[in-house]
């Protein structure tokens, strides 16, 4: 027993030496270092500057996530200018790292609020395009850009979009989500794509939009079958 409390003793002292060894050599080359680059580094120096490195990179880490926290206050506060600011900020700032990639969302989603749409465009494909990197917002982000597409008067692919949006996705979203693309669809004059569309949430016995689905689908019919 005390060779083992003589063992787990010894480790805890070799691990606070090294620790105290690590900030001791850390707090010279801050102080020290054009001396520290005149010695010529080596093995040691390089050590301490990734142990320096990996501290300026947590610290920015927690700076970047504490930025866009604020950027998703406002937001939920509809400060949509504000919010706008403070995303491009971060953007900016902390370029790379998973909070500017999810700035661009939030930012896509202020500059749609604000009617800026080829703005929102760009920045929502931006997310899009790294959204992997940060997947936070991957599912809402389609929708989002669709709305900026047709606001644009870009139909074909605003429809596209939110049909790819709603698969996947639980009721009564993924209807509602179906009967936007049948919209875009038939704004576009691809009426064919947009009836298919209305007719897939009117036939399923559990869409909670079938209803108003059929309303729109009867409107529909009234027109001439047109494809793009």
């Amino acid at each position: 027993m005390s060779r083992t409390v003589e063992r787990v003793d010894r480790k805890t002292l070799k691990e606070d030496e090294l620790l105290n060894l690590v900030n001791r050599a850390t707090a010279w080359v801050q102080a020290n270092m054009p001396r520290a680059l005149a010695i010529g580094g080596g093995a040691v120096l390089l050590v301490v500057v990734l142990v320096l490195w990996s501290r300026s990179n947590a610290r920015q880490a927690i700076e970047a996530d504490t930025s866009l926290s604020q950027v998703v206050a406002a937001v939920a506060g509809q400060q949509w200018a504000p919010a706008l600011e403070l995303a491009t900020s971060v953007q900016s700032r902390y370029p790379g790292s998973s909070s500017a990639i999810l700035s661009n969302y939030l930012a896509g989603m202020c500059q749609l609020r604000l009617g800026r749409l080829p703005e929102a465009e760009a920045s929502l494909r931006s997310y899009l395009e790294s959204a992997g990197k940060a997947p936070f917002y991957s599912k809402s982000v389609r929708p989002a850009l669709a709305a900026a597409l047709e606001g644009q008067g870009k139909f074909a692919e605003a429809g596209k979009l939110y049909e790819e949006a709603s698969t996947g996705i639980e009721e009564p979203l993924a209807s509602r989500l179906k009967m936007d693309a049948a919209r875009a669809y038939a704004a576009g004059g691809a009426n064919d794509q947009a009836r298919a569309l209305l007719k897939s949430v009117a036939d399923a016995s559990n869409a909670p939009l079938a209803r108003q689905a059929k309303t729109e689908l009867a409107v529909l019919d009234a027109l001439p079958s047109t494809s793009p």
